[in-house]
Order: C-alpha cells, then structure tokens, then sequence
C-alpha cells in the first residue's frame, strides 16, 4: 500500500501589472499508521518563485508635485533586474486519529530574499518563516442510535506567527452523525 501523497501547485497573481508572481511548487507527505486510532503525517513542500516588477509604472514620493501630481524623475536606485526568482520551503507534521488531530507546519522555512534591490542585507533576511500550531477534537455530545443521529461538538484552534505578528483563530462547531 502507497502511504504517500505527490502533488504539484501552480499559481500567479498579476497586481494591476505592477507586480506579477508565478509560484510552482511540488509537495509531498507520508502518512505512517501507528495504531488504529493514531496516525502521523509528515509533509514537505518545495517551489520555485518568479516575481516581476513593472518599475515605469511605479510613483515614489519624490516625484509629487503638490500641484501638479507626478511629474518629477525619482532618485530611487533602479533595480539592476526587474526579475527574481528564488526558492521557497515549507514542511509540517499532523497527528491525527478518529476524533482528534494536531498539527505544525513552518512556511518559508529557508527565510527567501525575495528584494529587488538587494543593496542593504542587513534591513531584511528574508521572508520571515510563519510557524503555525492547530489542533482540535470531537466530543461525543449524544451517541448514535439505530433511532437517531449521534451528535458531537468541534472545538479547534490555530496559532500562527511570522516576524512581530501573531494570531490566533479559536472556533467550535456543532455536527451529527448520520443513520
């Protein structure tokens, strides 16, 4: 029995034709079974990013007149290449059973430089990496019967955090169990 799972991702986003991006990315996990109600699945997600920048349709500060709108040229140091591409890594780990998962992942685990200009390292190393922790769980709220459906409650929660920000979603939902 194949416990892996293979998948390919593709996408673009084109802003107003200032700044396109073009992500392809393979993904993979394994999935290994424990016991009967404890499985563990690892996951890893590798791609490649072409961002695209339209620099002559740019406007920066300094070329406002208060009057007139944008009429100056700037000063800002045109980027030597309007292209750049770099590699983006993400992996994670989900433990789950019949009534319960948990799970943690870290997105841009290699921190790309995703900059055009590259001309001060020391402002930013990167995509800050974004850690995420989830978990969740069913409750028995009424079992099932032959008569009746059963029903449960869901609570769940999920963290994230990358560079100084940080969130947290907290939710419970209702659901039956069908004859």
């Amino acid at each position: 029995k194949l416990n892996s799972g293979f998948g390919l991702q593709i996408y673009s986003d084109d802003a107003a034709g200032i700044l396109k991006t073009l992500n392809i990315s393979g993904l993979y996990s394994y999935n290994v079974r424990v016991n009967d109600d404890l499985n563990i699945k690892i996951g890893a997600e590798v791609g490649m990013v072409q961002k695209q920048i339209a620099w002559e349709k740019l406007t920066f500060f300094d070329q406002l007149d208060p009057l007139l709108g944008a009429i100056n040229p700037t000063k800002e140091i045109t980027p030597a290449s309007f292209t750049k591409r770099y590699l983006d890594i993400s992996s994670g780990i989900l433990v789950y059973g019949s009534r319960y998962y948990a799970g943690f992942s870290i997105k841009h685990l290699n921190t790309p430089d995703e900059s055009f200009q590259g001309i001060n390292p020391n402002i930013n190393y990167g995509i800050p990496a974004r850690f995420n922790l989830h978990a969740g769980t069913e409750i028995v709220i009424e079992d099932e019967t032959a008569q009746k459906p059963g029903m449960y409650i869901a609570p769940n929660f999920m963290f994230a955090a990358q560079g100084p920000y940080k969130q947290l979603n907290v939710g419970a939902y209702e659901g039956m169990r069908n004859l």
